[in-house]
């Protein structure tokens, strides 16, 4: 995808949002690569970003936090407060209350635990 047709998307996104999706396209950014493109200002709400690649992307200003974990990747939508992690998705304050519980039922080691748990108490000092 290059910058110009992301721009035309991220447009008729907004107008979307704007529209209560009356007009306009909800964006799905799924299995798009998103390599060194700019996201600057961009109202990223409802997005799919499953299998997305972000690598050089520029989300400075989207309220769009990603980090590489150990086992799988998270995203944190700040604008809508969804935290997604693996196929679980909660809002910040349910992952700071239950990532470890979370952790240990899917298997993931006492290491892995303490990672995201970082990442995630780092997000609320974020807010």
């Amino acid at each position: 995808m290059t910058q110009d047709e992301l721009n035309e998307v991220l447009k008729s996104h907004k107008l979307w949002l704007d529209t209560k999706g009356e007009e306009g396209r909800r964006v799905d950014l799924e299995d798009s690569n998103l390599e060194g493109l700019n996201f600057s200002g961009s109202d990223l709400r409802y997005v799919n970003l499953r299998y997305v690649n972000l690598r050089g992307t520029d989300l400075e200003g989207t309220g769009v936090y990603f980090f590489k974990g150990p086992g799988h990747h998270g995203i944190y939508n700040s604008k809508d407060d969804k935290l997604y992690i693996g196929c679980q998705v909660h809002s910040l304050d349910y992952w700071l209350e239950n990532y470890v519980y979370i952790g240990r039922r899917y298997a993931y080691t006492d290491e892995d635990i303490e990672v995201y748990g970082q990442w995630i108490k780092s997000l609320k000092e974020l807010k």
